[in-house]
């Protein structure tokens, strides 16, 4: 899961933030979703 990792990572320096947030949002509400993935 690095390739998803690191694509967040370009999206915050783009500055992106809604894109973030709309991946958030696609992986799940809850943040232990989105962990377990990782």
């Amino acid at each position: 899961m690095r390739e998803l990792y690191g694509y967040i990572l370009e999206l915050i320096r783009s500055g992106k933030r809604g894109a973030l947030a709309t991946i958030v949002h696609q992986a799940g509400s809850s943040p232990r979703g989105l962990g377990a993935q990782m």
